[in-house]
């Protein structure tokens, strides 16, 4: 059935409404934040009268609210705030839309507020949608004007509140805004009383009531005023978390017909009542300084663990396991490791890498058949070459334009700011080297459109060429690039802190209103237009609720909803944060730096390593004693943490986990990362050069930069601050600030601060012991070492290779990347070697005086020159340069790591262990350690000066980042799903070196091997580099790096089934002592058989008897049946021959 507007009437969507009440003593005693932003100081040239106004550079800075400013205040009297509904305040995407982005619902733009003291009502009409050049009564927000084009003020008044009585319908004149939850886009705009005062909220001075009058409450009653009813729907999946399912359907409708209901069909109310006993008593609690319990963690989970287990690290543990819904895989295969991996990877966020394309076979195919022709790889391989190559440009191209809105910004305070700039600036030449940025850009647009066609053009030719075949072409996500969550921080609060109480009561459903009855409204017709007489039934009815409603009022199964006044409640929105952070390496961002301070190669395994069994990289030594960076910021806080942690624990143990979660507000410290790269994650202005003097300026910044720029100015440089690319050192908190609904703030004491386990740079228990034993000011917050991070998103990019010749490395795997295969004859000792499709080859064995190896029982020849010639070359120089002793130490280490390598698919042949090796693949892999865009770039004033001298806009200063050179510890001899055994290093031309097998399991360096370390494998950002691994096909492959979430690979099975069934183990038997009856049958009914079988005591598995078979030298194969028990007769005579006994894989 299709989905069908219903036309729902007389519904109230409830919501939560706050009230706090002002004397003069807390005009004095309260400190209020002011508002997010305000947009009246933005500067502007008036063309009319060709005047200045707020001199300065058109930056957001300068408007905006700094983190602990708290210089705002409230008037005497009644301050009303009402929290929009869930379904106003979360954005969606319209995955419809020709250009898919977030977009937030129309929030309703009138408000009628009544007021009950004793037996008197009165009403006042608020107004969120109207704009005004002047400022109206009882409001305090500021909108920027779109495409100001010069002409008057930049910015514009929103809302207006009016008296009842006053009312006039003069809206239908005056400009109006697209209201939403966000404002201007102000994540806080509707959250916060302070930013939203006469829009979302209201103050009532009390004027003309004396202190003998009791308030009795308020409420307020919101709708769409002159709705687009034909576009503007609120999506009924959305709806119904506020609205009860039932409700939204008629009585004859299919609740599954619904999809959308009409604004202008909803209404939204508020109420708080105030209860008698604070007759005459508005004063607040006085403000304390609050000691709380404060975590720091990675993630949510990690701070909230930090606090519950603070005296217990262990416990800690245990509790983010469950925090972070990693406790599920504890019982898989590994289930310890992998649940640290995944406890290390909820510490990065993911970023979209791009677009690869894959071939599929068609539903139904057997995988086994899995056959892809060479010409068809080849067009693979171009097409995602091409994609890549279009991919990275796109990246960079947003990165040099986001550097480009950097670069303008510090144009702006160096023309309107000269105190703030150093005077060798020279302006035009910024200019210069801002067109070439433009000039660059535009190239760089061109090339990515020539590589977006060309991408089209070649996946039109691959369709055509899979006509014929069972494939098909499939879109898939590229690797993701990682980058490191900012820290997040968690508050479990003290019951004693919310001072005051305002208890919300009564149903948060939506309810179905009864129309009879009326409550006389003045002018109320054109105030809720469309004004129907069934609208005017419903207002009258909630207004006569709310004259009528005590805490004991019956109202049936929907209680209307309301909030119980008792005193001024603290409810904490947002919180003030202020860190120290204390780098190991200080890059300065002034004119004084010393150049020799740039990244040397070993920066990072000086002062970090990375341990066997541990995801991440430690700190070697303590941290450098330097001046600390200041950053701050201020975060939107929630409760999901300790929701979070109660919830896996019911999953888990049920209801009688005995684990209640405190109240705990949480958050990431977002722009801690952006601060590190001297970047400023704060709300920008339109690139708009306001102040613009002539038309060569104004063309400049708001044509031609500002075109070229495009939507990429989310951050702002910092030139003063330290350049951080590589996170690492320590962090002290060095100020916390709670801000509540109202702007009102708490100051908190961050002395007492619980770190995690995992964002220490150090193991906790010793660090904490450190603390105990370290003597000096109590009040003084510690350094805390954290882990080591690349600021950067980025990516370890560690795939199979399969194809010397074009280093096919785009990470679709189509063809097997097997060289070739390896068994060890652990009872021969000796090692049995196989093409890449599982064909015998030879075998490999000391000599007799064991001084060199030999070839022998040749069958196949061997073409060296095709695709997998790796394999003989490593064989060759096995022949060329090896002895027993290297064979047999070889096998050991082979046998030493088989005995840890255990996939969850076992062989067939694992019973075989103790008499052959599994088979093991001999392939290529590479590895890259790619950034998501260019480099980033140290923003000084000194930095920029260089650029620009240099008058290379793409090769920036980035401090020699690229040189640093990280570990990778590559396999895990404590996992047994890892099925790496050992591998060689290659030569930059990607040639095997194999003169060294490195290897976890082996015991002693020397004589060709070497126990693999992390610093044996490094990468440099931007480098690359291959492998040639041996491993055990059926398990996966993982690489750590630390700085990044772990990367494992694995190879599909179809790509190697059918070369294990083509494999046969080989056991010299020379010679076999036999009786004449287990060489030949005597049951005549064998006789005239093509193969006469060979009769043997065979070991094993039963099953298994039949892959069995014996082959003399230079003779036929024949099969090989269990012979019967030996009798206990002697026979006259016996015969020895010798050969081969094969096992059929």
């Amino acid at each position: 059935m299709e989905n069908m507007l219903v036309d729902i009437k007389n519904w109230i969507v409830p919501m939560e409404m706050e009230a706090i009440c002002f004397t003069a003593d807390d005009v004095v005693k309260e400190k209020v934040i002011p508002q997010a932003a305000d947009f009246k100081k933005m500067p502007y040239r008036d063309s009319a009268d060709m005047s200045f106004y707020n001199s300065g550079p058109n930056i957001g800075e300068r408007l905006l609210r700094k983190p602990f400013e708290s210089n705002g205040s409230l008037e005497t009297g009644v301050h009303l705030h009402w929290s929009l509904p869930f379904v106003l305040t979360h954005a969606k995407v319209d995955e419809d839309a020709e250009n898919p982005e977030l977009s937030f619902p129309k929030a309703p733009n009138r408000w009628l507020v009544c007021r009950r003291i004793e037996n008197d009502l009165k009403y006042w009409l608020v107004e969120s949608d109207l704009l005004f050049e002047e400022q109206q009564k009882g409001t305090n927000v500021t909108i920027p004007v779109e495409e100001w084009k010069g002409n008057g003020k930049p910015y514009r008044h929103l809302g207006r509140v009016r008296e009842l009585g006053d009312v006039t319908d003069d809206s239908g004149s005056i400009p109006r805004f697209d209201l939403t939850a966000v404002g201007y886009g102000e994540p806080t705009f509707s959250a916060i009383y302070t930013n939203c005062q006469g829009v979302f909220g209201m103050h009532d001075s009390l004027e003309g009531v004396t202190d003998h009058e009791t308030i009795k409450g308020y409420t307020v009653i919101g709708w769409y005023h002159n709705s687009d009813s034909g576009t503007a729907f609120v999506d009924v999946n959305d709806l119904r978390l506020a609205v009860e399912k039932s409700a939204l359907v008629e009585d004859d409708q299919d609740e599954d017909t619904v999809s959308e209901v009409k604004l202008e069909n909803l209404l939204y109310q508020g109420t708080v009542l105030f209860k008698s006993d604070t007759d005459g008593d508005m004063q607040s609690s006085d403000l304390i300084a609050e000691e709380v319990k404060v975590g720091v963690g990675n993630t949510s989970a990690e701070a909230m663990s930090a606090i519950t287990g603070a005296d217990d690290v262990d416990g800690e543990h245990v509790l983010n396991l469950f925090g972070s819904n990693s406790y599920h895989v504890l019982n898989d295969q590994d289930g310890e490791r992998e649940a640290n991996k995944l406890i290390h990877k909820e510490g990065f966020s993911s970023i979209n890498g791009g677009v690869i394309w894959e071939i599929k076979q068609e539903e139904g195919t057997d995988e086994d058949s899995f056959v892809v022709a060479d010409d068809i790889e080849r067009k693979l391989i171009a097409l995602n070459t091409a994609q890549q190559e279009h991919d990275k440009l796109a990246q960079e191209i947003e990165h040099y334009r986001a550097q480009l809105f950097a670069d303008w910004y510090k144009y702006l305070l160096a023309r309107y700011l000269p105190n703030y700039a150093p005077e060798k600036i020279d302006l035009n030449a910024v200019m210069d080297f801002m067109d070439q940025q433009v000039e660059s850009l535009k190239t760089k647009a061109l090339n990515e459109t020539a590589l977006k066609n060309k991408v089209a053009q070649l996946k039109r030719d691959f369709k055509d060429s899979l006509n014929g075949t069972k494939l098909e072409l499939n879109e898939s996500e590229a690797p993701r690039f990682w980058q490191a969550q900012n820290p997040v921080i968690a508050i479990e609060l003290k019951e004693n802190l919310k001072e005051g109480s305002q208890q919300t009561a009564g149903s948060l459903k939506a309810r179905e209103v009864d129309g009879t009855g009326t409550v006389e409204l003045d002018k109320l017709e054109f105030i809720a237009r469309p004004f129907t007489p069934q609208r005017k039934k419903i207002f009258s009815k909630l207004i006569r609720d709310f004259d009528s409603i005590t805490p004991d009022t019956d109202f049936g199964e929907f209680k209307p909803n309301y909030a119980s006044w008792t005193s001024n409640a603290f409810s904490p929105v947002l919180l003030d944060w202020k860190m120290m952070y204390h780098a190991i390496k200080k890059i300065e961002g002034d004119d004084q730096r010393d150049r020799t301070a740039n990244y040397e190669a070993n920066f990072f395994l000086k002062n970090y390593q990375l341990r066997a069994k541990e995801e991440d990289a430690v700190l070697r030594n303590d941290i450098p004693e330097t001046i600390a960076e200041f950053y701050s910021g201020s975060i939107i806080l929630t409760e999901s943490a300790g929701r979070q942690h109660q919830q896996s624990l019911e999953e888990h143990f049920g209801n009688e986990s005995g684990f209640t979660s405190p109240l705990v507000l949480s958050q990431a410290m977002s722009g801690f990362n952006d601060a590190l790269l001297m970047a400023k994650e704060v709300l920008q202005v339109d690139v708009n050069d306001t102040m613009a003097a002539n038309e060569l300026s104004e063309l400049f910044s708001n044509t031609e930069i500002r075109n070229a720029i495009g939507d990429y100015n989310d951050t702002s440089p910092m030139p003063f601050s330290y350049f951080s690319p590589i996170r690492c050192g320590a962090l002290s908190i060095a100020g916390l600030r709670l801000i509540d609904t109202f702007g009102r703030i708490r100051e908190l004491n961050a002395t007492e601060v619980n770190w995690s386990k995992g964002i220490l740079a150090k193991e906790k228990k010793k660090w904490l012991s450190q603390l105990e034993l370290q003597s000096g000011d109590s009040n003084t917050a510690p350094k805390v070492p954290i882990r080591p991070r690349i600021t950067q998103p980025a990516r370890l990019l560690f795939r199979w290779l399969t194809d010397r010749a074009v280093n096919n490395s785009i990470g679709t795997l189509i063809k097997s990347p097997i060289q070739g295969w390896i068994v060890p004859n652990f009872l021969d000792r000796s090692l049995e070697i196989y093409n890449p499709e599982g064909e015998f080859l030879y075998t490999i064995r000391s000599n007799e005086n064991g001084r060199k190896l030999i070839k022998v029982n040749e069958e196949t020849s061997f073409d060296d020159s095709g695709d997998h010639s790796n394999l003989d070359t490593w064989v060759k120089h096995l022949l060329a340069t090896r002895d027993r002793t290297y064979l047999n130490k070889f096998l050991s280490t082979i046998n030493q790591s088989l005995q840890n390598i255990n996939p969850a698919i076992r062989s067939q042949y694992q019973e075989l262990a103790s008499l052959i090796g599994r088979p093991l693949a001999l392939t290529r892999a590479s590895f890259e350690l790619e950034l998501h865009g260019a480099l980033a770039i140290n923003q000084s004033w000194d930095s920029f000066k260089i650029d620009i001298d240099k008058s290379t806009p793409d090769e920036r200063d980035n401090s020699d980042l690229f040189r640093v050179e990280f570990p990778i510890r590559l396999g895990d001899v404590a996992q047994e799903s890892d099925g790496l055994v050992g591998y060689f290093l290659e030569s930059k031309n990607g040639k095997a070196v194999y003169t060294t097998f490195y290897s976890q399991s082996v015991e002693n360096d020397g004589g060709g091997f070497a126990r693999a370390k992390p610093e044996d494998l490094k990468l440099k950002i931007g480098s690359s580099f291959t492998l040639t691994m041996l491993v055990d096909p059926m398990a996966k492959v993982t690489a750590t790096m630390g700085i990044l979430p772990s990367k494992s690979i694995e190879i599909p099975s179809a790509l190697f089934t059918n070369a294990l069934h083509n494999m046969e183990v080989r056991f010299q038997m020379n010679p076999i002592m036999t009786f004449p009856n287990m060489l030949n049958s005597a049951d005549s009914s064998s006789q005239g058989d093509d193969e006469t079988p060979f009769y043997l005591p065979l070991p094993g598995n039963p099953e298994l008897s039949s892959k069995w078979t014996w082959q003399k030298p230079n003779e036929e194969i024949s099969q090989v049946e269990d012979s019967t028990p030996f009798e206990a007769v002697i026979p006259d005579y016996v015969e020895f021959t010798e050969g081969f006994l094969k096992l059929k894989l």
